[in-house]
């Protein structure tokens, strides 16, 4: 029992000072850096705010205010890559002071200037531009990179004091730089750009086909210009664009889908491929245009490039038939007598054809023609004409009524 006891005791006490031990080599101990701050006399500067983090911003922030000596401490990690940046009012950076492997007591002298400032105004022929990049450099230091407001002004944020060059970069105009001075009094630095173009080249091509063909008659519209050019037979168009900016291209032609693009244009000529595709459509075609009632006829499908479309559903006066196969061809079934739609659809696209379905058992009834009939010509009444002497028709009725009156008196007086 006793033994037991003391080999678990004795298990225990392993896994303990293993894990102890695993714990003691992951975990870095912290050390004591000794940070000393000068001016660009060398000068401890006391009061300054710093901020320190390690290893790439994994750690910290620590912050620390140098003493009356320049002096601050801060514990970081053995073995650390530490960077020290400034968060002052009065003192500036340009970039972190790193510090490299750090080991306890290790003494580092991180310099530091007053805070300068300067603005910027770009100018070019047409007056002040707005959107020029102002990329400032210091030897051997890229330090920032500046954009003009709306009125082609912009003002730094705190620099360190030295001297500067400016890489001014502005839309439609050659690249210039310009040198200044950054001092505790804010200066304003006007640069002066020049208006400039640059040819672009622009082919199009149908990239569905191998190798891709170019497309002639194809439109380039530089939208931001509000300029259409028309490709030649070898798919090619030359603009002329100003230089370093971005310029919107829409390239279409009928029969086509539409193609954007925007192209980036420096100082040099420009040539850019542009690939456009035929709209998807459908084309049908049988074998027959006229099939006998009962019998069918072989119908294939093809795309836009006239190539076999396998799986398309093929359908006849609206009922489903079935699918195309691998050379996309299906045996359509023709069983009325009359125009039948054979209607075929991939996707989003449909085509249709119509056969005729012949019965070659049915009678034709004759169609006949119905003759005119004849309009009857009627004829003319005779017309009587007076007969000389008083014999005519209508002189002897009057002649009768006289004498039934001679008689009717005669007969009267007896």
């Amino acid at each position: 029992m006793v033994r037991s006891l003391v080999s678990a005791a004795v298990v225990t006490f392993l896994v303990a000072a293993a894990l102890y031990g695993t714990v003691g080599m992951t975990a870095a101990e912290d050390v004591t850096l000794e940070i000393t701050v000068v001016d660009e006399n060398d000068r401890p500067v006391d009061d300054v705010d710093l901020v320190v983090t390690w290893n790439d911003g994994e750690g910290g922030p620590k912050r620390v205010t140098t003493t009356a000596d320049g002096r601050a401490l801060v514990d970081v990690p053995e073995g650390a890559t530490v960077q020290i940046d400034t968060d002052d009012d009065e003192y500036v950076r340009n970039r972190p002071f790193r510090v490299f492997d750090v080991s306890n007591g290790q003494e580092v002298e991180v310099p530091v200037t007053e805070i300068g400032r300067v603005t910027f105004v770009v100018e070019g022929a047409d007056g002040r531009v707005a959107g020029a990049e102002i990329a400032i450099r210091q030897p051997g230091t890229n330090v920032g990179t500046l954009t003009t407001n709306g009125s082609g002004v912009v003002r730094s944020g705190p620099l360190e004091l030295g001297d500067y060059t400016a890489r001014v970069t502005a839309p439609g105009h050659l690249q210039t730089q310009a040198s200044f001075e950054v001092t505790r009094v804010e200066k304003t630095e006007t640069v002066s750009v020049q208006r400039a173009d640059v040819d672009v080249r622009v082919t199009v091509v149908d990239d569905r086909l191998d190798p891709p063909e170019p497309v002639g008659n194809a439109r380039v519209r530089f939208t931001d210009l509000g300029t259409t050019l028309t490709t030649n037979s070898n798919g090619r168009v030359t603009a002329s664009v100003p230089v370093n900016d971005d310029h919107r291209i829409r390239v279409s032609k009928d029969g086509y889908d539409a193609t954007r693009r925007t192209v980036s244009v420096a100082e040099q000529q420009t040539s850019i491929d542009v690939a456009i595709q035929r709209e998807p459509s459908l084309s049908l075609e049988s074998v027959n245009r006229r099939v006998v009632v009962g019998e069918s006829t072989v119908v294939t499908v093809a795309d836009e490039y006239g190539e076999r479309v396998e799986g398309a559903t093929v359908s006849v006066d609206g009922e489903r038939v079935g699918q195309t196969d691998a050379q996309g061809e299906i045996r359509v079934p023709v069983e009325e007598r009359g125009e039948v739609t054979i209607e075929a659809a991939s996707g989003d696209t449909t085509a249709t054809i119509t056969v005729e379905g012949v019965d070659p058992d049915a009678t034709e009834t004759p169609t006949t023609t119905p003759t005119p009939a004849g309009t009857p010509t009627a004829t003319p009444a005779p017309t009587s004409s007076p007969t000389p002497g008083g014999s005519g028709p209508g002189f002897g009725v009057v002649a009768a009524l006289l004498a039934v009156l001679a008689v009717g008196l005669l007969a009267r007086r007896r």
